[in-house]
C-alpha cells in the first residue's frame, strides 16, 4: 500500500483534488474555448502565434489534447483561485 499512499499524497493528485470540481465543469467546454482562443490570437497578427495556431489546426490527436488539458488546468486553477475558494470561506454559515 506504499505506493497508494504515495500517490494520494503527492504534490500534483493533492492539487488536481482540488480543482477537480473545475475540472469537471469545464471539461466540456475547453476544446471550444481553445479554438475561441487561437481564432482571437490568429486576428493578432504575430508570427509565434501564428505558427502556434497554425501547428495546432493541423496537428493529431494528441497534440491537441495536450494543449486541451493544459487550458482545462488553467481555467479550473483560476476557477478554484477566484470562484470556489472565496466561496468555501462561508460555508461555515449554511450549516
Amino acid at each position: 500500500i506504499g505506493w497508494v499512499d504515495k500517490m494520494a499524497n503527492n504534490k500534483q493528485m493533492v492539487f488536481l483534488g482540488q480543482i477537480s470540481y473545475g475540472l469537471y465543469i469545464y471539461h466540456l467546454i475547453t476544446p471550444w474555448l481553445t479554438k475561441v482562443i487561437f481564432f482571437i490570437g490568429s486576428k493578432l497578427k504575430y508570427n509565434l502565434i501564428d505558427m502556434i495556431i497554425a501547428s495546432y489546426n493541423n496537428a493529431s490527436l494528441l497534440p491537441k489534447f495536450s494543449i486541451d488539458l493544459i487550458v482545462l488546468i488553467l481555467v479550473s486553477t483560476l476557477s478554484w483561485h477566484y470562484v470556489e475558494k472565496p466561496i468555501n470561506r462561508y460555508k461555515h454559515l449554511f450549516k
